[in-house]
């Protein structure tokens, strides 16, 4: 993986390091790792095939290391650990400190006494901030406090770095006296993956006096980045070409007819009616036109003369049963298409129902959504549908997604891992149990699914080393804000 920077700015130790994930934003942000430990032999065993761990300190149960072995492991800058969040979690049963997994903090804790590093970063569930009505948290702030660390924290969602909705605190120790800077909050266009996709990009404007600090209605904008705030009198801007109106009484927005050369109208339910945008075609179903010459005209060609007796456009070759027109008209292969619409509001266009527990006894799921069927039969749970992203990642294969052909599927254990932010590299190096496997596959293109090298670890464990790790993208973003001087 790149670095930020060649200089290596200092040291971490991956605490519960799981497949990697703090490491591979630690690395990116420029710092090296000196020794790991994860108790899980799966997750170290790919944490093994996607880093170089030769000469690094290698740990199993942390538990089982004397206050011996930690102090000699020397110095280090910086701990990491996304201790266990099951203890914490809504998902799980919320037992806390009570739960042995709830006491693995303490063996962070632990290691920091000893150590004394000029950092910890911890992840852990939303959840750990309200369990026990806010003391669990308080105990581990007080410990912190107590072993010489003033604490801050903040709350990320993996969606403003990814599509996948997963909410996480992450917690930054300061040792007193190490004259660290505060890091938290980390707010701004930064905190994207894609910062070209967070900037309005200003095209013009179609007002007379070409005045861009004024007259926003009338602003264009590229199609490349995001347009300004779409307000209710948008229909007035003078953005779109109308060339008629196809009501007796000539007014109406339903009967408008807009020039295909100019910009598309507003897409609306219409009452029924769908937006009306004229390509040059006349007569298209006469069999005698009226004036010689050619009938129909290319696409972005001046158009012929409308006038009150010609159908401009589509061939209307029948009708289906239905109640609104314009999303049951069957139209003739012979004329033009008429303009996609979203089924014109007649609630014609399909979807999937999914039970949950809200007032209708259901949330519709289109194509993108994500699906969790963790639950499928509950009558309790409501969220189970992810308009556009994946749901938290947990360590089954429950998260499917709706396809453009109204199919559900599961996600794959690569596209878990992708919403994860692991690069594909990682990945293969898992799955097949090799860096320099992965590399070749890539290189020459292989499908992984039909290659014939052997799969090393299965696709449950692949699922749940996706579900247990923590997002690369959001480590990397709060890594790289920490002090250089190390």
């Amino acid at each position: 993986m790149e670095n930020d920077t060649t200089k290596i700015k200092g040291t971490f130790l991956d605490l519960f390091s799981g497949i990697g994930g703090f490491r591979l934003g630690m690395e990116k942000a420029g710092y090296r790792c000196v020794g790991y430990c994860e108790i899980d032999s799966y997750a170290r065993q790919s944490y093994q095939s996607i880093f170089d761990t030769k000469q690094e300190v290698e740990m199993h149960d942390i538990t089982k290391c004397s206050d011996e072995f930690i102090r000699g492991l020397g110095s280090v800058d910086i701990i990491t650990g996304g201790f266990p969040c099951q203890a914490f979690s809504l998902a799980g049963k919320r037992k806390g400190f009570s739960d042995t997994r709830g006491t693995l903090f303490f063996e962070i804790a632990r290691f920091a006494s000893i150590l004394k590093p000029r950092y910890l970063f911890l992840e852990n569930v939303k959840g750990l901030l309200n369990h026990e009505g806010g003391a669990t948290f308080e105990t581990i702030i007080r410990t912190l406090d107590e072993l010489g660390y003033d604490v801050e924290w903040q709350v990320f969602n993996s969606k403003n770095f990814v599509a996948q909705n997963r909410e996480r605190v992450f917690i930054i120790g300061h040792l007193r006296g190490a004259s660290t800077r505060k890091i938290f909050p980390l707010i701004g266009e930064e905190g994207s993956v894609d910062k070209k996709s967070t900037t309005i990009h200003l095209a013009g404007t179609t007002n007379t006096n070409n005045n861009l600090s004024s007259h926003t209605r009338e602003r264009t904008y590229f199609t490349d980045g995001l347009m300004g705030t779409l307000t209710a009198t948008d229909y007035k801007t003078p953005k779109q070409i109308v060339i008629g109106n196809t009501n007796p009484s000539g007014r109406g927005i339903n009967g408008q007819v807009y020039d295909s050369t100019g910009l598309s109208p507003t897409i609306t339910t219409n009452s029924g009616e769908g937006s009306k945008v004229a390509i040059p075609v006349i007569n298209p179903d006469k069999n005698k036109p009226r004036q010689k010459g050619r009938r129909i005209k290319n696409n972005e060609e001046a158009m012929f003369t409308l006038t009150a007796q010609d159908r401009h456009g589509i061939i209307v070759a029948g009708k289906i049963d239905g109640e609104y027109r314009s999303t049951t008209t069957i139209h003739s292969p012979e004329g033009i298409c008429p303009t996609l619409t979203t089924m014109s509001g007649g609630g014609q266009t399909p979807k999937i129902l999914v039970k949950e527990a809200t007032k209708t006894g259901y949330t519709e799921a289109l194509p993108g959504d994500s699906i969790n069927f963790a639950y499928a039969h509950s009558t309790k749970r409501r969220g189970r549908v992810g308009r556009q992203y994946a749901h938290t990642l947990v360590t089954g294969d429950q998260q499917t997604v709706v396809t453009n052909d109204f199919e559900i599927r599961k996600l794959t254990p690569l596209e878990c891992w992708r919403l994860q932010t692991f690069p594909d590299w990682a990945f293969l190096a898992a799955k097949f149990g090799s860096r320099k496997i992965a590399e070749e596959i890539l290189t020459k293109k292989l499908n992984h699914y039909t290659c014939d090298y052997p799969q090393q670890m299965s696709d449950s464990q692949l699922y749940k080393q996706a579900g247990n790790s923590v997002t690369v993208a959001v480590i990397y973003y709060i890594a790289k804000h920490f002090d250089n001087n190390f």
